[in-house]
C-alpha cells in the first residue's frame, strides 16, 4: 500500500459485481475516486474510494 493510504490504519475492502457502477455510485453520493482502477492478474480489478465523509474503502471486483 502507498504511503498516501497509510494515515487511516484500517481499511474496508468490499467485494462488488460491478465496480464501474459502484464508483458511479460513490461519485453520486458525494464520494471520490483515490485512484485508477487496477487489475491484479488472476484476482481482479480494485480501487479505493472516499465516501462522503472521507473514509476511505477498497473495492474489489473478482474475475
Amino acid at each position: 500500500m502507498k504511503r498516501a493510504f497509510q494515515a487511516q490504519p484500517t481499511i474496508i475492502w468490499l467485494e462488488v459485481d460491478d465496480i464501474d457502477a459502484v464508483i458511479e455510485r460513490v461519485r453520486g453520493a458525494g464520494g471520490s475516486v483515490e485512484n485508477e482502477k487496477s487489475t491484479i492478474p488472476d484476482q481482479g480489478h480494485v480501487v479505493y474510494v472516499r465516501d462522503s465523509e472521507g473514509n476511505l474503502l477498497g473495492l474489489k471486483q473478482p474475475l
